[in-house]
């Protein structure tokens, strides 16, 4: 198998943050060659989509080539084979296995080496050394792991990070006392778990958690959770994208002013009906990791939206830029007319006041909003809303918004937060 070696990957990433866009095209294209020419000799799945096209690695002489094979949806990576997916060059009793959330519908499983495990927090490590992460740092993590002391290997060595991990289903109340414990330098975990747990600092006076870098990921980092994150724990909030089957996707740099995609080592188009947009243009986002050999992933769509950047960006950094991520495709909702809309989180995001939200379409020109109160609600919140959302969805349409208890919206990591009045197809709507 010719996935890369740890010590040259890691090699690469300091280098990566400032190619020139001939040098990065170059390596891009040299390392998804090789990998192009791995899942065609040995991923069954791949060889037979390969073939339904007419593809041969062969002809891989540019990156935009690429666009002739075809996308793999996560309702596609559902339905195939567990051994269809796999390569044949690595035994599959080696091999680690995670599994997604599953929020978006059945959880799809993913296997890795422990080496492209490795590769793949590498990838996160760059990010985080590059927004200020220091050796002597003690480090906690918010995340499905068991609480506890991580990587306890890793602190043999004495020029290293101090780790530990807390279980995000603990209490909020047991994960504040736990951080005024441990007074961590650096915090990271989910957006929406740190914005629970940032509420009830706030509204309990706590005010004795200050981490120098307070990281975010999986969760859509909003404008809202940014201001209550900043308020509670003092610290400017780094934005990661990431999802469990592809890992670092893109990152804030420390101007935090859009996403720097992480583009020496994978390949991110951002389709629109099935081309790339240009500077400025919103789209389906599809992804090819140039690090996975086990169970590949070519052209593959997590189902997000994002927005290509108009400019780069003035903090020095060379790789291409997101300059807003709009979250699950399943947010996009039809209008009358034929319009579209996919700015939810966008509208939400400026409301502090309320914990969570669920849209629900009742009718192609009907909305129903349901609101969760949080800190410093009112009955204005609600008005304020339903006043916007008929701003931007158009004078004819009808917002109801009604607070609600939280156990009316199910459980947290499996109800969706805007409910369609039927699928779109974002490949071909937007």
């Amino acid at each position: 198998m010719n996935s890369p070696n740890l010590f040259s990957f890691s090699r690469s990433l300091q280098s990566g943050l400032r190619l020139k866009e001939a040098a990065l095209q170059a390596a891009r294209l040299a390392r998804l060659t090789r990998l192009v020419e791995h899942a065609y000799k040995e991923v069954s799945y791949y060889r037979g989509l390969f073939d339904s096209v007419g593809f041969k690695p062969g002809q891989l002489r540019q990156l935009s080539d690429l666009r002739v094979i075809p996308v793999t949806t996560r309702e596609r990576l559902q339905e195939i084979p567990r051994d269809e997916l796999i390569s044949r060059a690595v035994r599959s009793n080696r091999l680690h296995v995670s599994r997604t959330s599953g929020s978006t519908g059945t959880p799809v499983a993913l296997y890795r080496t422990r080496q492209e495990g490795w590769l793949r927090q590498s990838l996160t490590l760059r990010t985080f050394f590059y927004n200020g992460l220091r050796w002597n740092d003690r480090v906690v993590t918010i995340s499905r792991s068991p609480s506890g002391s991580s990587f306890r290997w890793f602190q043999k060595c004495r020029a290293s990070p101090a780790l530990w991990n807390i279980w995000f289903h603990e209490q909020p109340e047991a994960i504040i006392r736990e951080l005024q414990r441990l007074q961590p330098t650096v915090i990271y975990g989910f957006a929406s778990n740190l914005a629970i747990i940032a509420d009830l600092m706030l509204r309990g006076g706590i005010d004795d958690v200050k981490p120098r870098l307070l990281a975010t990921s999986s969760d859509l980092l909003t404008a809202g959770y940014r201001r209550l994150l900043a308020r509670a724990f003092h610290s400017e909030p780094l934005g990661l994208y990431n999802c469990t089957e592809l890992g670092d996707v893109a990152w804030e740099c420390r101007r935090r002013q859009g996403l720097h995609v992480n583009a020496d080592w994978l390949c991110v188009e951002v389709l629109r009906a099935g081309e790339p947009v240009g500077p400025g243009g919103t789209g389906e986002v599809v992804v090819t990791p140039l690090y996975r050999y086990a169970m590949p992933l070519i052209r593959y769509s997590p189902g997000d939206v994002a927005t290509v950047a108009q400019e780069p960006c003035a903090c020095g950094v060379t790789l291409p830029m997101l300059s807003q991520l709009e979250g699950r495709s399943q947010n996009v909702v039809p209008l009358p007319g034929g319009r579209y809309f996919a700015g939810f989180s966008e509208i939400m995001s400026h409301y502090p006041e309320i914990k969570r939200y669920q849209i629900v379409q009742t009718a192609l020109d009907a909305f129903t909003v349901r609101i969760v109160p949080g800190h410093e609600f009112s009955p204005q919140v609600s008005r304020s809303i339903a006043q916007v959302m008929t701003e931007r969805l158009g004078d004819r349409i009808r917002v109801e918004v009604s607070a609600v208890d939280e156990s009316d919206l199910g459980a947290r990591r499996k109800s969706a937060t805007v409910i369609p009045l039927h699928p779109v197809d974002l490949g071909s709507a937007l």
